[in-house]
């Protein structure tokens, strides 16, 4: 889960994940919502990577998301506290 916005690194992340060779076999899930969120639209389309953003989710809805993902990625630029990684190890 991202708050959509610069900082949060997805678009680096996005650039990264085109240039591996198994970019074609990656699906990306990605609930939240933000200001950012044109600009993330715009490079899936011109990357045409598999990645789905899923808007704002409740919290069940992101345990789930958690349990049936392979891994996690934190991208993000600057976060001094990142919650995400406590709740994806848990």
């Amino acid at each position: 889960p991202a708050r959509l916005s610069w900082v949060k690194g997805i678009h680096t992340f996005l650039d990264l994940l085109n240039e591996a060779a198994l970019r074609h076999k990656v699906t990306m899930l990605i609930p939240g919502t933000g200001d950012f969120k044109d600009e993330i639209e715009l490079k899936i389309k011109e990357t045409g990577l598999d990645v789905r953003l899923l808007g704002y989710q409740q919290q069940d809805s992101v345990i789930e998301l958690y349990s049936l993902s392979d891994f996690f990625v934190l991208p993000s630029l600057s976060d001094p506290n990142p919650l995400t990684c406590i709740e994806a190890l848990w």
